[in-house]
C-alpha cells in the first residue's frame, strides 16, 4: 500500500513537472510572470469593455447634445435680411415720365389760372370805367379823361374789394369811402372837380365860361381841332399856358 502511494507521488510530480524526464523547479519569478499575465489579460479584457462602454456613453451625449446645440443656434440665429431692391425707383424712366406728366398738369393748370384772373382784372377794369363813365354822364360831365383821372391819377374811384362789385368811392385825404354816386357829386362841388363840370348855358352863366365840348378852358382842344394831348392837360391842371 505504501509502495502505491509512493507510486502515485512521484506521478503527481511527474505531472507538474510538465511530464518529462527532467522535473520543472517552480520559482517565485515564474509565479510572479504567471500572475501577471493573468492579471494583465484580465485587465486588457476590462479596459476594453470599459473602452466601448464610455465610446457608446461618448457618441449618444454627443449625438443629443449635438442637437440640443444645433436647436438653440437656430433658435437664435438672426433672419435671414430682407433683399430690398437698391435702385432708386424715382430714377425709373416710368416715374419720371409720370412725374413729367404731373408736372405738365400742374403747368397747365397753373397758366390757365393765371390767363383766368388776367381776364378776370382786365374785365373788373373795363366794368368799372364804364361805370364810372356813366355816373360822370349822369351828372352832365364829358370830359374824356375824367374817368382815367379819378381811377388812375386819383385813385378816388374803385371796387370795394378784389371779391366785390361795388364801386366805391374814397373821400380825399380820408379812409372814408361813399357810394359812387354821392362821392362824385360831392367832388364835382369841389375846385378840383368843377374843372370837369361844362357851362350851363350859351350865355356864359354857369361855374365857368363855356368851353369846347364841356372841357375846361386850359383844356381846350388846338385851333388845328386836333385833340389835346397829354402835355395840353397837364399843363391845364397846372395853370400853365403854352405859347
Amino acid at each position: 500500500m505504501s509502495g502505491d502511494a509512493s507510486g502515485a507521488g512521484a506521478g503527481d510530480q511527474q505531472n507538474r513537472s510538465g511530464g518529462g524526464d527532467q522535473p520543472v523547479a517552480v520559482t517565485e519569478a515564474s509565479v510572479n510572470e504567471q500572475i501577471n499575465k493573468a492579471l494583465t489579460s484580465r485587465f486588457k479584457t476590462f479596459e476594453e469593455k470599459q473602452t466601448k462602454t464610455l465610446e457608446g456613453l461618448f457618441t449618444r451625449h454627443s449625438e443629443s447634445f449635438g442637437a440640443t446645440l444645433d436647436a438653440k443656434l437656430e433658435a437664435i440665429k438672426p433672419a435671414a435680411p430682407v433683399q430690398v431692391d437698391k435702385q432708386d425707383p424715382t430714377q425709373s424712366p416710368e416715374y419720371r415720365a409720370q412725374q413729367k406728366q404731373i408736372d405738365d398738369l400742374h403747368k397747365t393748370v397753373k397758366q390757365a389760372q393765371t390767363e383766368k384772373a388776367a381776364e378776370r382784372q382786365k374785365a373788373r377794369t373795363i366794368t368799372l370805367r364804364q361805370n364810372v363813365k356813366a355816373a360822370l354822364e349822369a351828372a352832365g360831365v364829358t370830359h374824356p379823361h375824367a374817368a382815367g383821372i379819378l381811377i388812375d391819377s386819383l385813385k378816388l374811384v374803385d371796387f370795394a374789394d378784389e371779391s366785390s362789385d361795388n364801386v366805391i368811392f374814397r373821400k380825399k385825404g380820408t379812409d372814408e369811402t361813399d357810394l359812387l354816386e354821392t362821392g362824385l357829386s360831392e367832388w364835382l362841388k369841389s375846385a378840383e372837380g368843377k374843372l370837369y363840370v361844362p357851362a350851363s348855358g350859351a350865355s356864359g352863366s354857369g361855374e365857368r365860361p363855356a368851353g369846347s365840348g364841356g372841357i375846361p378852358p386850359r383844356f381846350s382842344q388846338p385851333a388845328n381841332g386836333s385833340p389835346a394831348s397829354s402835355q395840353d392837360i397837364v399843363s391845364g391842371l397846372l395853370g400853365l399856358s403854352r405859347g
